[in-house]
Formats: C-alpha cells, sequence, structure tokens
C-alpha cells in the first residue's frame, strides 16, 4: 500500500497503521468482542484453551481460532501490512485489495471524456481525498456521495458512454477517442468504486 504524504505512520496495537487525512473510502475499525466474552471459536466452535489462543478479526470484530482467520491486506483501514481477517470476511478484503491496487489507481490517475455535447476533451479524476470527480480544464466538480445512480450504457452507434444521475444534475461523460481504452477502465473502475461505497463490492464483484 503506498504511503499518502498527508498521513503518518502510527503503531497501534491492532497493527501499523497510516493516520491522517480521511478518504471517502475510509473504514472505521469495529468494536472488538471482548476475550471473556468468547469461550469458543465464532467459527469452528473449537474451545478456547492455552494452546487454542483467541484471534480478533481486523475487519469484523469478532473472534476467532488461528485455523479461521489468515493474514491479509487491508488497506480501507489504513493498515500497512496484512492483518488478521477471518474466513467470512476474506472476500470482501480480496475484493477491496484489488480495488485499491488496480481500481483507484486508474481513478486518480484520469482518463480523457467529453461531457454531454460539449466537444471540449476533459481530463477526469478522482480527487486525492476521493470525495470528488475533478475536470481539467474546470467544469463543475461532481460529488460522489451525491451520486445516486451510475450507468455504462451504449449509444446507437455502440459506443459506451458513463452516465452520471445527481439530485439535480445528470451528465453524460463520453470517452474521447485519444486512448479510449484508458477511457473504458476509468468508467468501470468508478463503478467498482460507487459499489464500494454501498457496501456491494464483494466476491461476486470482478477485478
Amino acid at each position: 500500500m503506498a504511503a499518502d504524504s498527508s498521513k503518518t505512520l502510527q503503531h497501534t496495537r491492532r497493527g501499523l497503521k497510516l493516520v491522517g487525512s480521511k478518504s471517502l473510502f475510509d473504514l472505521d475499525e469495529p468494536n472488538w468482542i471482548a476475550d471473556d466474552k468468547a469461550v469458543e471459536c465464532q467459527k469452528c466452535k473449537v474451545s478456547f484453551s492455552f494452546l487454542v489462543r483467541r484471534h480478533h478479526c481486523r475487519r469484523c470484530g469478532k473472534i476467532f481460532c488461528g485455523k479461521c482467520c489468515v493474514e491479509y491486506p487491508l488497506p480501507r483501514m489504513g493498515f500497512v501490512d496484512p492483518v488478521l481477517v477471518c474466513h467470512e470476511c476474506l472476500p470482501k478484503c480480496r475484493s477491496e485489495d484489488a480495488f485499491y491496487k488496480s481500481h483507484l489507481k486508474a481513478l486518480t490517475s484520469g482518463a480523457n471524456f467529453t461531457v454531454a455535447e460539449d466537444e471540449t476533451v476533459y481530463m477526469c479524476r478522482l480527487s486525492e481525498n476521493h470525495y470528488e470527480i475533478l475536470f481539467d480544464p474546470y467544469y463543475k466538480p461532481i460529488q460522489l456521495k451525491n451520486i445516486a445512480e451510475l450507468a455504462i450504457e451504449s449509444e446507437a452507434n455502440q459506443t459506451s458512454v458513463l452516465k452520471i444521475k445527481c439530485a439535480h444534475r445528470v451528465e453524460v461523460l463520453k470517452p474521447s477517442l485519444e486512448n479510449k481504452k484508458a477511457s473504458i477502465d476509468w468508467m468501470k473502475a468508478l463503478k467498482k468504486a460507487m459499489l464500494l461505497l454501498h457496501n456491494k463490492l464483494g466476491a461476486s464483484s470482478s477485478s
């Protein structure tokens, strides 16, 4: 996970973390179940003992034995190194990690589009804090939290366009003919981002 210059490293009981400026995609850490509240693994039901230790899943906060959890990256919570997650949370962690490594990078790098009937080519990219879509040259930004509906549609000439609906605004982004593949990939990445925000990015989502 690449270090953000606006964040600092902090050693916590739960792992080494990047703390500082917030991203729209950040996920708050769950409250951990107290050790004395769990006498057995919440997955396989093996009893805890001197030899069978308790392990907290960093994503859900539940307690498991060592066989029912694995170490895996959890960038949404700012962890720098892989941390323990349970088997139930693992599919979501995989999808989220793939988003951070590939799709988020594409979104912040940007791609070229025209907007509606305007022939001006805009560089569209996600802001550094991931809260809004920015345009260069300037065009009114789109707040991700205000997007009510987002769809990739095909026009009569088979060209794919990105339709973004907000409460009082509808925008249609058309991929620029220059480096069209990058624009298509950006559209798909934004769709992944919206699934992530609504907690629908999971095992069924392809990376």
